[in-house]
């Protein structure tokens, strides 16, 4: 940690008392893990550093108890004075940054390896009644992906689920922050046998070979999935699962499919390694259906394509309906039509969702005959802006 405990303590004592309100120092005794007298000489020195600077002062009354005394402009003095001086715990330790790294250090873990709350309480600066705290609000974090933390007496906690949602919670671990800065730290934390780097310029490779450029959000979505993909082999913790033949060959007919077949291509080729058909899949299906309207990312699963399709197949009866009501021409029954659009739609939105911005997109299902033509001409003329 880049602060000692003594810094530490100084500002969970300062969090205690920064709102005004008035506390025990036998309650912040507790919750921080030291004695009361500790708390008192530290409350000294406290009070020291808020007069020199005009943050406010500490004020104590016996049986009462003790507070700031400050103006709302000494409070934000204080936390701008805090931040300049690059004590990250400010905001490390809210409690929201408290459970980030708290799981962070879960996922951290080797997969055969435990850790008690004593262990966790030395690595956070935290006492263990504060952890224990803080694994409550990790396991609602975590019952998103239905999984848990498990406690094996006498060797400590670990995470417990299926290798799909391990994947899909560290993903959304990694990216909660958003900023291109803090996702790779993040992705140096967690893949430091990685050369991450080549990683990347495998994908680049991919996009540039398909002509598409994924957002930088996706991006690093796909740049994650593939390094869990070969870390996760390391480790022998392949993804497993019974999928449905038909739901199979529908995937099979996306551009998603082949696309993630060519990324894994190149990293197969570049770090010497093969890939199950299990990690095609589930990167293909992520890449499909995970920005896709209606669908939670957390319940993504082979089965959704089939869901992603029959929302195309809606989409192409109301625009034949509506075409047909335009042409006064009932399009309802010829298959063939709709089969045709089906089929030229799938490359089409795949070429929308990551093409370049500058190309124009001009569908028109020629084999269809010419009293079609109008159709496709009509309605299925796509341009990128």
């Amino acid at each position: 940690m880049k602060q000692s405990k003594d810094e530490f303590y100084m500002k969970q004592i300062l969090d205690y008392i920064i709102d005004g309100e008035i506390v025990s120092t036998g309650k912040i005794a507790k919750e921080v893990g030291i004695s009361e007298k500790s708390v008192r000489n530290k409350l000294n020195d406290l009070d020291d550093f808020l007069r020199e600077n005009d943050f406010g002062t500490i004020q104590r009354k016996p049986r009462v108890g003790i507070w700031l005394e400050a103006t709302q402009e000494q409070k934000t003095a204080l936390y701008h004075s805090i931040n300049m001086k690059g004590n990250d715990l400010v905001e490390k330790y809210n409690p929201r940054e408290r459970m980030t790294e708290t799981l962070k250090i879960f996922f951290h873990l080797w997969p055969w390896q435990k850790i008690t709350t004593q262990k966790l309480a030395d690595q956070l600066y935290l006492s263990v009644p504060t952890v224990l705290k803080v694994l409550k609000e990790c396991e609602n974090w975590l019952d998103k992906y239905n999984m848990k933390l498990v406690n094996e007496r006498g060797k400590g906690y670990c995470l417990k689920g299926e290798e799909s949602s391990y994947r899909i919670a560290l993903k959304n671990l990694i990216m909660e922050k958003k900023s291109v800065e803090e996702i790779k730290k993040n992705l140096d934390y967690f893949f430091t046998n990685i050369n991450v780097d080549t990683m990347e310029k495998c994908i680049i490779r991919a996009e540039n070979a398909w002509k598409n450029h994924f957002t930088d959000e996706s991006f690093y979505e796909i740049l994650i999935y593939c390094c869990l993909a070969y870390k996760r082999k390391e480790f022998g913790y392949p993804l497993v699962g019974t999928y449905d033949k038909e739901e199979l060959e529908l995937l099979q007919k996306y551009n998603e499919y082949e696309f993630t077949i060519a990324i894994f291509k190149e990293v197969e080729d570049e770090f010497h390694v093969r890939f199950t058909e299990e990690d095609v899949l589930f990167l293909s299906i992520q890449i499909l259906c995970s920005k896709f309207i209606g669908f939670s990312e957390e319940n993504v699963t082979l089965g959704q394509v089939k869901k992603y399709d029959n929302k195309l197949l809606e989409f192409v009866d109301k625009l034949l309906e509506v075409i047909g009501n335009i042409l006064e021409v009932d399009f309802s029954d010829d298959q063939k039509l709709k089969e045709s659009l089906i089929l030229h739609l799938r490359p089409t939105i795949f070429r929308l969702r990551y093409g370049a911005p500058e190309e124009n997109i001009c569908v028109v299902p020629a084999a269809l005959g010419e009293d079609c033509g109008l159709i496709g001409a009509a309605c299925l003329v796509f341009q990128k802006k």
